[in-house]
């Protein structure tokens, strides 16, 4: 809404996509799935928009076989390890060709990290992934991750400011739109296969 546009704090998620699908590219990915969530949240629609754009941008379309979504009224339950097994196997099942995964978020491309692992295939050497959002095992997990750094604290300390700001009865000049950009964080994840 635009009225409120000055008070809100956001991140540019298309750009985040764009970054990691522009980063797959530069290492020689063409071929690369998108795994994420099937929900009204508007950050996973951004991030796939930003994986096509980037890659589109190159001339290179992600054709809907390499595309997979969790559903969250899955009535199985399943945990995100469980769903990141499902979504590799219905890829493959499909027919789906890809180098490189990009994931909804770092918790979800450790789970197909993981379900990599236990299909046999080795990432990076097999399998590229990254991720999004640089949470703390992003570095400790193995291979580490290389992910699309989310600003949280920054956005944190910046709202804490704004919120102040509003409450007090001369606001500081925070009439400005407040979004933040991501960052590509590199590690272990992805090959390089020029």
């Amino acid at each position: 809404m635009p009225s409120i546009a000055p008070r809100c704090v956001w991140l540019d998620n298309v750009s985040g996509g764009r970054l990691a699908a522009e980063y797959l590219y530069k290492k020689g990915h063409r071929d690369i799935a998108i795994i994420s969530f099937n929900s009204q949240n508007q950050d996973q629609e951004e991030r796939i928009q930003g994986v096509k754009q980037g890659l589109a941008g190159k001339g290179i379309s992600v054709p809907d076989e390499n595309i997979m979504f969790a559903s969250n009224d899955n009535p199985h339950k399943l945990s995100i390890s469980e769903y990141c097994v499902t979504a590799l196997n219905e890829l493959y099942a499909r027919g789906a060709k890809f180098t490189a995964v990009v994931a909804y978020n770092d918790e979800m491309a450790i789970g197909v990290m993981n379900a990599l692992f236990d299909m046999g295939k080795n990432v990076p050497n097999d399998v590229s992934v990254v991720g999004f959002d640089d949470l703390d095992i992003a570095q400790i997990c193995r291979p580490a991750l290389t992910t699309i750094r989310y600003p949280i604290v920054e956005m944190a300390e910046y709202a804490t400011k704004l919120s102040l700001s509003l409450t007090s009865s001369e606001p500081e000049g925070f009439e400005r739109t407040h979004l933040f950009m991501p960052t590509i964080v590199e590690r272990k994840s992805v090959k390089d296969i020029n």
